[in-house]
């Protein structure tokens, strides 16, 4: 996943699923959708990369 960001952060966070299924059917709820609009809207940028877990 790829997001767009304007500048260098400040912060980070990593968060670990247990598999890309989880992941997509969380981004996918409809109470996470609802509630994810005011976490971007609080946010000037993000950049979400996705890796392999090694």
């Amino acid at each position: 996943m790829l997001g767009e960001v304007e500048q260098l952060w400040d912060w980070i966070a990593v968060v670990k699923y247990p598999s890309r299924k989880v992941m997509l059917e969380m981004i996918l709820n409809p109470d996470y959708l609802e509630s994810e609009k005011h976490r971007s809207a609080g946010l000037e940028g993000q950049l979400n990369i996705e890796t392999k877990d090694f």
